[in-house]
């Protein structure tokens, strides 16, 4: 499954410079399960290389980055409706997916 995950105030919290808990665990369970995992974010392009060195710092793993919001058949995003935190995302695959990740 192509799962595409928003960057900012999703994995990255810009008030705090940290990484939201449970973000990485999740993400790389997920990547583990050989899903496809894209990080999208709002900035520019010429960001590419911080979200990436941050994402790479943190040990979450990821196939690519992109700059927009992609189409993809499972988005989570901060300003989405359903992302409240990373457990109820996962909640949320299970619920709604039946395990087919």
């Amino acid at each position: 499954m192509r799962i595409a995950i928003d960057f900012d105030m999703t994995i990255f919290d810009k008030k705090t410079g940290k990484i939201m808990q449970d973000a990485k665990e999740v993400i790389n369970g997920w990547k583990e399960d050989d899903n496809e995992i894209t990080i999208f974010s709002s900035r520019p392009d010429y960001e590419n290389s911080t979200i990436r060195g941050i994402l790479k710092a943190s040990g979450i793993k990821f196939d690519r980055i992109i700059c927009g919001k992609p189409s993809y058949d499972i988005l989570f995003d901060d300003n989405a409706e359903r992302f409240t935190s990373w457990g109820d995302a996962e909640q949320f695959l299970k619920d709604r997916i039946g395990g087919i990740l």
